[in-house]
């Protein structure tokens, strides 16, 4: 294919590392350095959680992957006395929000607009995304917990789809 081996070779052609072999030895260096980094940082928080479970008379049974976010975030405030409650309310949403919109325009050359319309939650907001060719689709925004709310963040596609022929 245009006389590269693959198309890794091809993508890969006009960067800094300009074939696969090259990559996968940066990936496999970055394990053997990283690794240990890794495990020792896993042994600090399984040792947080079990502190934490005998505190409260409960058993040690693992360390599970739903446990990481919790016992890193445990972590961080208890190394470095950070509250991050206290952090937050610094960060007024509506401002957050408005900052991040004014960043996309400023980058990605976006507008949002507003709308009025009716949402699945009084508290989630709806914004037309238009850019300079026109309009390019739909963002909500359901930034606040509520009860049968799913609790981390997370981007969900209501509906893809095209509006021309081509595909855009």
């Amino acid at each position: 294919m245009l006389g590269f081996k693959s198309h890794a070779s091809y993508t890969l052609d006009a960067l800094s590392m300009n074939n696969p072999d090259m990559v996968l030895d940066m990936l496999n260096t970055l394990r053997t350095q990283l690794t240990p980094m890794a495990r020792r940082e896993l042994a600090q928080l399984r040792a947080i959680k079990q502190a934490d479970c005998e505190s409260k008379g409960l058993e040690f049974t693992d360390f599970y992957d739903w446990d990481l976010a919790y016992y890193k975030r445990t972590k961080t405030e208890r190394t470095h006395n950070i509250d991050t409650t206290l952090i937050k309310s610094y960060f007024h949403v509506p401002d957050v929000v408005c900052r991040l919109f004014a960043l996309f325009e400023e980058i990605m050359q976006l507008r949002f607009c507003k709308v009025d319309a009716s949402v699945w939650h009084p508290l989630v907001e709806l914004y037309e995304v238009w850019d300079t060719n026109g309009f390019v689709g739909h963002c909500y925004l359901d930034l606040y917990a509520r009860p049968r709310k799913y609790a981390n963040g997370a981007t969900f596609h209501i509906r893809s789809g095209f509006t021309r022929k081509t595909g855009a």
